[in-house]
Parts: structure tokens; sequence; C-alpha cells
């Protein structure tokens, strides 16, 4: 796919009418690579793959997954906050083996959504 066809899949996934900035595209293009270097769930001998990422402000990250603000890789679900640990992290539940690439582009995402509802 060229960049053209993948703005346009991306704008699609985002919503007709819907305004993004680049960074919210180039976090888009992050997670497609890191799709296509993954790995399928089924190879997996575990039941289930939960990641975990430090997390400043579990509420701002909470409205920007609900306004879809932001994004996470295919295969990516914010499942919860947990604040009973010494930090907040927020939990995710992979249904493939994350990438180094998935992590950046989480924590891309996390950053961003504080910012983000940090300026509305």
């Amino acid at each position: 796919m060229n960049t053209e066809q993948l703005r346009a899949e991306f704008e699609s996934e985002l919503g007709r009418g819907k305004t993004y900035n680049e960074r919210d595209f180039q976090m888009f293009l992050l997670g497609r690579r890191a799709a296509l270097q993954s790995q399928d769930r089924e190879d997996a001998p575990w039941d289930d793959l939960k990641v975990a990422f430090g997390c400043d402000d579990d509420e701002a990250l909470w409205k920007a997954v609900e306004s879809e603000k932001i994004h996470f890789p295919k295969g990516w679900k914010l499942i919860e906050t947990d604040g009973s640990g010494a930090r907040v992290v927020a939990i995710f539940r992979v249904d493939r083996i994350p990438t180094v690439a998935d992590g950046e582009s989480v924590r891309a995402a996390i950053d961003h959504a504080r910012r983000v509802e940090g300026e509305a």
C-alpha cells in the first residue's frame, strides 16, 4: 500500500468528516507496521496476554479512547487502569505477540491522550 491508500484507510477508520493532525496519522502508520511484523496469537501457548504501561492521567486516557482521539495498534485493547500499586498503569489485552513498534505506538498514544485532553 502506498501512503495515499494508507491515509484513505486511516480516514475511513477514523470516521467521515472527523479531523486529525499529522501526528495522529503517524501513530496509525506505526500501528500498521507493527501489525505486518507480528505473529498471530494462534501460535502462542498462553491463554491471555496483557501488557501494562505507566499512565500519568488515566482519566484523560479513558476520555481520549472514548472520544476516539487516540488509536492503538490492531489487536490491542485498553481493558482497565489500576492505581492500587505505587503508580497508575494502563492495562491492555493483546491478541498477538507485541513488537517494540507496538509498544512505541501505545506509549505515544498514552502521552498524546494526556496532551489532547489537557487542551480540551
